[in-house]
């Protein structure tokens, strides 16, 4: 379309905005063209200039027909906010072009919430998945444990995901041009979520497919990446699979933007106002958003960790393995030299609370040197040295400290 000297205005404007070619989105352009297509059809016209041509010939009749547009939209039982949208697309390509008329004379409805929508349960979640397509859990899973938007998602690559700083959780740098404001910020996901991430980047490397920082962060076998319109019917399906079809006003109530109400309701409480709103990427282009709130990666980090308990939707939280495994992760963390310790102090123990007291001792400061050996002849050696044994380990190794 952009042949067409009224397309390519649109599209030198966005670009003129947009400042450079990284921040320029070529999806919500897309979407602006799509609307002048539509109001075209409207029209009866045959390419956007000509429709332009016949609005600025009688400028009455062109606020007539806009008006007429808005509420063909409202009697397709389209939204307020689809009317509103539609209506501030055309408004925009009409402005850019120059085309003088009163929009003052079009009567754009208020934008009125009346779906009556929901977060998922954890169940309803797991029902979910258990009929998703494989590409569907990890991108679940981000969604939910991130509170990521669909949108940002489906322009996130490989170079946008750190695996390496930290052992359990995985960090995305969410970029400017890949939001909705137009602000960059940092996202994690739960240690689940990039378990399965992982696993479907592995499948995607048994299939043939060169992963590079270029690659897409989630595909589906149909598409190179993967679209917005992909993602809501792959949701749809499995909403229909497990009958979760309740609707509200034509609109599933559990339609795919609730898992960022998930994310949002089983944080609350936990983290602080700042740090939830950061990690889902509610920033402005206000003062305090733009000049002050830089959270440290590690301080995002150590805060996002808080939420692990009530982000984790496949494991039981509750038991006493899942307990052990989170604590055992976060000793790696901060005690990483006597995390094979711990481990084996656990492995002992019925309940981290059992546990505690040597786990206490253990990390405790207190000047002494620990080492475990795997045969009597080094224990005794050691001890001939000045060493302590302190007790013989499950396998037959032997603990010894030292002052």
């Amino acid at each position: 379309m952009t042949e067409y000297p009224s397309i390519q205005t649109l599209r030198n404007y966005f670009l003129d905005k947009a400042g450079s070619i990284e921040f320029f989105s070529e999806r919500s352009f897309g979407d602006y063209v799509a609307t002048v297509m539509e109001f075209m059809d409207y029209m009866g016209q045959q390419d956007p200039d000509g429709t332009l041509e016949y609005l600025q010939a009688d400028i009455p009749r062109a606020e007539k027909a806009i008006q007429g547009y808005v509420r063909w939209h409202r009697e397709k039982g389209n939204a307020t906010s689809t009317q509103r949208l539609r209506a501030t697309q055309l408004k925009r390509w009409t402005r850019v072009n120059c085309l003088s008329m009163n929009w003052d004379t079009v009567i754009i409805p208020r934008v009125r919430l009346l779906v009556s929508d929901r977060a998922p349960s954890k169940t309803e979640l797991r029902l979910l998945m258990s009929y998703a397509p494989t590409w569907m859990i990890p991108t679940t899973l981000i969604l939910a444990t991130s509170g990521m938007r669909v949108g940002s998602l489906i322009e996130l690559m490989l170079k946008h995901l750190n695996l390496d700083s930290f052992p359990d959780i995985a960090i995305i740098d969410v970029p400017p041009w890949a939001t909705k404001g137009g602000i960059g910020y940092f996202t994690a996901i739960t240690p689940e979520a990039r378990e399965h991430l992982e696993k479907s980047l592995q499948r995607r490397r048994e299939n043939g497919e060169k992963l590079g920082p270029e690659s897409p962060l989630v595909k589906s076998p149909f598409n190179e990446g993967i679209t917005y319109p992909a993602v809501r019917h792959a949701w749809v399906r499995m909403l229909k699979g497990t009958d979760l079809t309740e609707k509200s006003h034509g609109t599933y109530v559990l339609h795919i933007n609730t898992l960022r109400k998930f994310f949002r309701s089983q944080v609350e409480g936990i983290l602080t106002k700042s740090i939830r709103e950061a990690l889902m990427g509610h920033l402005t282009a206000e003062y305090l958003d733009r000049n002050y709130l830089r959270i440290p990666e590690d301080t995002l980090a150590m805060e996002y960790r808080k939420t692990l308990p009530t982000l984790t939707i496949f494991e039981d939280v509750l038991s006493e393995d899942y307990q052990k495994k989170a604590f055992l992760e976060t000793v790696r963390i901060m005690f990483p030299d006597k995390a094979d310790l711990i481990a084996e102090i656990l492995a002992r123990h019925r309940t981290v609370k059992e546990a505690s007291p040597e786990i206490q001792e253990l990390i405790t400061p207190n000047d002494r040197e620990a080492k475990i050996v795997s045969n009597e002849e080094d224990m005794l050696k050691l001890v001939s040295q000045g060493w302590d044994l302190q007790r013989e380990l499950n396998g037959g190794d032997f603990l010894l400290k030292r002052d």
